[in-house]
């Protein structure tokens, strides 16, 4: 679907005739899926994938050789065969298959070219016998006609005659270079054959039309002679039938009935109309001899001026051939020269030479890629077509500062004119970019032209993403999925999948309301439990002593309540989470975590606060009153999408997020949230699963 990136996205590339514009936003966010809807229809687009261990000499060489066989596959050539590097077995090989291609045509063409001279060859002659001297009258007098004008020319007895042949003379050396004329010129005898086999196919329909015998007996044939007709339709269905019952017959024996029946019926309906003696004199005519030697002629001159001579190469094809034979082979090449004179007396000279290439270094690569990208983007652009190039993950090279390193070093091949560079990048260079002309400065401000800013989601939009990635699901199931994810497409779709995989297990016949307390509860449980064991693990990296442990010890009967807590009974898990989502700060001592281990209880704190949130006002039944209660209040927070946005917010700060959603709680009529005593601690799991939830 189109989103506002990608209206940006069209718009400067439409004003732009080339640069560089880099994507950038976080991950999932559609980054990959707009730069594949970026090119239009006949554009020559080439896409590179970044790895994280690329150096910028791999990624230059990885795009030429990619630019290098998309050209000669888009002008149709194939791709070199490089394993073959012997010049001797390549010969071979072309010259076994041009063999193999003439003794095919010659096992066929032979033998049918013999028994069409021979069927033809009794009314060529009649025809070169009766029309021989009349064409040749018709030479001789153009001829005359000719020498006699060429004569007065040369002599200048015609002075406008002398006036019209010098101004054509000119005016055909003025056209020498128009490529149009060329064109022209070439395909004019084509055009010339092709009314000549129009001409001679003519001939035989204006024949049948005035031959006055085949006109009495056609219209005998259709006035009293068509009583065959209803059988031969018969025979023409029994014909029909017994191919496709015989196409689709499972057994080799019922397949050979079934075709000996359709030769029976094909045998039939031709023999048939054969017994109209009307029809045999249509067929068994004089002049059909001749009328089928002027329809070959034809058919053979039509065909013969579709024949094309085998194109020459163009030049950049065959740059990109030598391209690819210097970067993706090693080539050697050895010389060597002996003389002597073999008598009494020796008397010899030696000579040897041996020429290997090398790979190019960077700066050469470099400047190849540009001068080979500027000659393919002046052809493409004057196809009214552009050229892209698309560098996608780069956002995946560890830190932005590397990004932005590897940015620099890669920036010579940009800026090639009518070049569009279309780079995904991560949110971090396109802050950088959005500071440049201010005191910091980087590689950005000399890379990058402009920078298209992903964002997440809206809820129209997501509710149009999953209307066409999973429409059977109802809107409170889309506010859901949307509010986990916060917009971004990619979880979005993710937790759009899980919910229909949810919605099919279940196969107990609840009502609606109930099905969404259920299927709510197991999604937001799960994401929970899923990022809480995430949390311990990087928690476990810290370092913890006896005094201190218990925060850890927290985290795992919360998850412990998870893995066993059911929609029907909530109190216990709401109170555990409860006691997570407060976020109690540590006492000063030797029971206080690090500082590193601190900022991660306070991110999963404020996760914890969400998911929280988000059961709270999905699980209880009646949903659609309580959304309807919230709205009604007036409070811009009790729109959905501000669920979103907290949920994005707490990849930025949780300090931040909290504030977004107390006023989320608020607005939706939720208890604030009030901290535990620090003496009170979190109550003890289940340790069997729901009865109600095993029937």
């Amino acid at each position: 679907m189109d989103s506002n990136a990608m209206t940006q996205m069209r718009h400067k590339l439409s004003v732009l005739e080339g640069g560089t514009v880099a994507v950038c936003g976080p991950r999932g966010a559609g980054k990959t899926t707009l730069l594949q809807s970026a090119a239009r229809q006949g554009d020559f687009t080439v896409t590179i994938r970044v790895p994280a261990a690329y150096t910028p000499y791999d990624l230059v060489l990885a795009t030429f050789v990619k630019v290098c066989e998309r050209y000669m596959q888009r002008e149709g050539y194939p791709l070199p065969q490089l394993t073959r590097l012997s010049g001797f077995v390549r010969a071979r090989h072309r010259l076994q298959r041009a063999l193999s291609a003439i003794g095919w045509r010659f096992l066929f063409g032979i033998p049918a070219a013999a028994l069409v001279i021979l069927g033809t060859a009794d009314a060529a002659r009649g025809e070169w016998d009766e029309y021989n001297g009349d064409a040749w009258g018709w030479a001789e007098t153009a001829r005359r006609w000719v020498s006699q004008h060429a004569e007065e020319i040369w002599q200048g007895r015609s002075i406008g005659a002398v006036l019209v042949v010098t101004l054509a003379g000119m005016l055909l050396w003025t056209l020498r270079t128009s490529a149009r004329w060329r064109r022209r010129l070439l395909i004019a005898p084509a055009y010339l054959a092709r009314a000549g086999a129009a001409f001679l196919l003519l001939v035989p329909l204006v024949s049948l039309m005035k031959d006055r015998q085949i006109k009495d007996h056609t219209w005998a044939l259709v006035n009293g002679g068509g009583w065959w007709l209803l059988p031969e339709f018969l025979l023409l269905l029994a014909l029909l039938g017994c191919a496709v019952q015989g196409g689709q017959a499972a057994g080799l024996l019922t397949k050979i009935l079934w075709k000996a029946g359709a030769l029976l019926a094909l045998a039939a309906a031709a023999l048939l109309p054969w017994q109209n003696s009307d029809l045999r004199a249509i067929v068994l005519d004089e002049g059909n001899s001749v009328r089928i030697t002027y329809a070959v002629a034809g058919a053979l001159l039509l065909k013969l001026s579709y024949l094309r001579a085998r194109r020459a190469e163009p030049p950049l094809v065959t740059l990109c051939r030598d391209h690819l034979y210097q970067l993706r082979t090693a080539q050697s090449t050895s010389a060597a020269l002996n003389l002597g004179i073999a008598q009494a007396a020796t008397l010899g000279t030696a000579h040897s030479s041996a020429l290997s290439s090398i790979p190019p270094n960077f700066p050469q690569l470099v400047d190849d890629l540009r001068t080979l990208l500027a000659g393919i983007a002046t052809r493409i652009h004057a196809e009214k077509q552009r050229t892209i190039i698309c560098l996608d993950e780069l956002d995946r090279l560890g830190t932005d500062q590397q990004a932005l390193t590897f940015l620099s070093e890669i920036k010579a091949i940009l800026g090639v004119p009518k070049v569009h560079y279309l780079i995904s990048v991560a949110e971090d260079v396109g802050a950088a970019f959005v500071r440049r002309g201010l005191p910091h400065r980087d590689a950005t401000d000399s890379s990058l032209d402009d920078v298209v800013h992903v964002q997440p989601c809206s809820l129209v939009e997501s509710i149009a993403i999953m209307g066409k990635r999973a429409y059977d699901l109802t809107e409170p199931y889309v506010l859901l999925a949307h509010a986990l994810s916060g917009g971004i497409p990619r979880d979005l779709i993710r937790y759009g999948r899980r919910t229909l995989e949810m919605l099919e297990s279940n196969t107990s016949d609840e009502s609606p309301a109930v099905e969404l307390v259920v299927i709510s509860h197991r999604l937001i449980k799960e994401e929970l439990r899923d990022t809480l064991v995430g949390f311990r693990t990087l928690l476990a990296k810290q370092q913890w002593t006896s005094h201190n442990a218990e925060w850890l010890t927290r985290y795992r009967i919360l998850t412990e309540h998870l893995q066993h807590a059911c929609p029907h009974r909530t109190d216990e898990l709401v109170t555990a989470l409860q006691h997570v989502a407060a976020d109690i700060a540590p006492t000063a001592g030797p029971a206080e975590p690090s500082e590193a281990a601190r900022q991660l209880m306070t991110e999963a704190s404020a996760y914890t606060y969400f998911a929280l949130t988000l059961l709270q006002i999905f699980q209880p039944i009646g949903f659609d009153d309580r959304r309807k209660t919230a709205a009604d209040t007036g409070d811009p927070a009790a729109h959905p999408h501000v669920l979103a946005e907290a949920r994005l917010e707490l990849a930025v700060s949780p300090h931040s997020a909290r504030p977004m959603i107390d006023a989320v709680r608020a607005a939706w009529l939720l208890p604030s949230l009030t901290a535990p005593s620090p003496s009170t601690t979190i109550p003890a799991p289940r340790t069997e699963p729901c009865l109600l939830c095993m029937a």
